[in-house]
């Protein structure tokens, strides 16, 4: 165990929601290609020997009354989700810009 990595981690996860917290220690691209286990075609944090652990130590040290492999992938199905609606939502038809008026004509 690595007590200095895991009081760093532990230090960020209590700034608030594990969801939202996640990403003080992982870029959204990191949690969006990384998932516990490498299923679906991602890489397997798992990998990642003594990061896991000490955010495995982490988690539990913050979340203690529930399994910190099941909290951590709920965390990062969050940022998943949250990913996958900021990325379709779209405020306006991104080829607004071809259906311009030219001679007072709108064109379409």
């Amino acid at each position: 165990m690595i007590p200095d990595q895991t009081n760093s981690i532990r230090k960020f996860l209590r700034q608030g929601r594990l969801s939202r917290t996640i990403r003080l220690i992982f870029s959204e691209d990191i949690l969006l290609n990384y998932n516990i286990d490498g299923n679906q075609k991602k890489k397997r944090l798992k990998d990642h020997e003594h990061l896991f652990r000490s955010l495995m130590n982490a988690i539990g040290q913050v979340e203690p009354t529930l399994p910190s492999e099941k909290v951590l992938s709920k965390a990062m199905r969050c940022v998943k989700n949250c990913a996958a609606k900021k990325k379709g939502k779209v405020d306006e038809d991104p080829l607004s810009f071809l259906n311009v008026e030219m001679n007072g004509v709108q064109k379409s």
